[in-house]
């Protein structure tokens, strides 16, 4: 039988025992795939039987559950393994002029120190004549890769309103550990692609269980041709303030039953921050907030005056008719009949601020305003947005010391907000930016030259 040598490794060992000796470097190397049966891109293959060779010994149960063939089978395969080698077999033929592609997942660890591959590993071919080539790739922002995969449904047969919850994808692909996915061997169509965090790892997607996101660009396919750029997204860019997992992350302002997104003697806060507060249980009238709570600023007793904002009957949005000034010591305070509470802070000085600067450049048909966010990856900081135009420089000034993560979207609706799309009725999503690597801010230090590419 032939089969594909990727990487050629010998090993000369007089002793059996596949541990190190002691004191010798730690295995920090996930499994990698050594050969496959059948050859890559083999054409009228017409076996049942898939032969896939390790480099080192692998947890069975970790490759069963992370090999993958696509188009999906009717029938579940059955694994038989000899040393390092697993071949697994499908009861009956698969279908005739059909092209398949096989992932091995990076859930295959190896047996000893529990080492992950480091990328997904695949190969495709076919059982007719011609091996379709076509293929969508793009990049999947998260805070973690776990349990995400990419569904694609083949659109031709369906309505054009379905809903993908229930329902097998055509096709699936798996991304790497650097977030980078490619959905190789495919017929060319038009296709439904959206990003899942598959929770029970059923390949299937379910709304009532699964996280989901939708990419901001179509994917019509022709055949024998490549669509990239189809990226997505799971960071949470926007804060949610009705939710439940934001609120907890506000302070109580003394017994009142308010709350805010400052702590008292908060330090560096920017210049444009906006003071989330949230009444629990709705026991505080809106009325009285907005007679009781007062700004000063620099020692002054004249109050300055403030904005409120309602977003629901208990999140207000609390900020200053102007800007604060680098520098500028302020207190909020809240006295009623029962109590008074007062929050102490401090807004940045220019000393203890760095600068980023850079430029956009947008090429797509969307010519709208672009909002850029500096998202802290730092406990304790604040997201920055700048609103420029549709392309040109940019400048963040005044951003506190702390590593932060760029976001940059264009508004095409113009609300501000990012528009993350809908699965069902569908909507793409705005288009988006992520800069390739965190940005690490220092005291009076200055980044230049961050492009911004649409």
């Amino acid at each position: 039988m032939k089969r594909f040598l990727i990487t050629f490794l010998i090993i000369v060992s007089g002793c059996a025992n596949q541990l190190p000796p002691p004191g010798g470097p730690e295995d920090t190397k996930g499994p990698v795939v050594l050969e496959v049966s059948p050859l890559p891109n083999t054409t009228s293959f017409h076996g049942n039987k898939i032969i896939i060779r390790f480099d080192e010994d692998v947890d069975k149960r970790s490759v069963q559950e992370s090999i993958l063939i696509t188009p999906d089978t009717d029938t579940k395969p059955e694994f038989e393994w000899d040393g390092n080698e697993v071949t697994f077999t499908y009861p009956g033929n698969l279908l005739p002029d059909r092209t398949y592609t096989i992932v091995v997942g990076t859930g295959v660890k190896d047996r000893i120190a529990g080492n992950h591959m480091d990328m997904p590993f695949q190969f495709a071919f076919s059982t007719g004549e011609k091996l379709d080539k076509s293929s969508v790739s793009g990049t999947i922002y998260a805070p973690t890769l776990n349990k995400i995969k990419i569904f694609a449904y083949l659109t031709e047969y369906k309505s054009e309103n379905f809903n993908p919850d229930g329902l097998k994808p055509d096709f699936i692909a798996i991304p790497g550990s650097d977030g980078n996915y490619n959905l190789s061997n495919i017929p060319g169509g038009d296709y439904r692609v959206i990003s899942v965090i598959d929770e029970n790892n059923n390949f299937i997607f379910n709304e009532n269980l699964d996280k989901v996101s939708v990419s901001f660009k179509k994917t019509f396919v022709n055949e024998d041709s490549s669509i990239a750029g189809v990226d997505f997204n799971f960071f949470e860019v926007e804060d949610e303030l009705n939710s439940v997992s934001y609120l907890k992350t506000l302070f109580p302002v003394g017994t009142t039953g308010l709350y805010i997104n400052i702590k008292n003697s908060a330090e560096n806060l920017p210049v444009g921050i906006i003071f989330n507060s949230y009444i629990k249980n709705k026991k505080l009238p809106f009325d009285q907030l907005r007679s009781d709570l007062k700004l000063f600023l620099n020692g002054e007793t004249v109050e300055s005056k403030l904005v409120f904002n309602p977003v629901s009957d208990s999140v207000i949005q609390i900020f200053p008719v102007q800007k604060f000034e680098p520098g500028q010591k302020g207190k909020l305070t809240f006295i009623t009949k029962e109590t008074a509470d007062t929050i102490n802070f401090s807004v940045i000085e220019r000393d203890n601020a760095g600068v980023v600067e850079g430029s956009v450049t947008n090429k797509t048909e969307f010519q709208h305003r672009v909002v850029i966010r500096l998202m802290p990856t730092t406990e304790g900081l604040f997201t920055i947005t700048e609103n420029p135009e549709y392309s040109g420089r940019f400048r963040f000034d005044l951003v506190p010391e702390g590593k932060y993560r760029l976001f940059s979207f264009i508004d095409v609706d113009g609300n501000g907000r990012f528009n993350k799309g809908s699965y069902f009725p569908f909507e793409l999503s705005e288009p988006f930016f992520f800069y390739h690597e965190i940005l690490n801010i220092r005291e009076r230090w200055e980044i230049e030259n961050v492009f911004i590419r649409f």
